[in-house]
């Protein structure tokens, strides 16, 4: 339970850094698209 917590805690600072931080934002889009890529993957699957 506490290290679900404390990765979450990662995650959010990560995506404050994506936030304030121009640099990233590719790297940000990059990482959603390949997170929705998977996600309609298992939908396609699963359904």
């Amino acid at each position: 339970m506490e290290h679900e917590w404390q990765a979450r805690g990662h995650i959010g600072v990560t995506v404050q850094d994506f936030s304030f931080n121009p640099g990233w934002e590719a790297f940000g889009e990059l990482l959603e698209n390949i997170f929705i890529g998977q996600t309609l993957i298992k939908f396609v699957t699963f359904s």
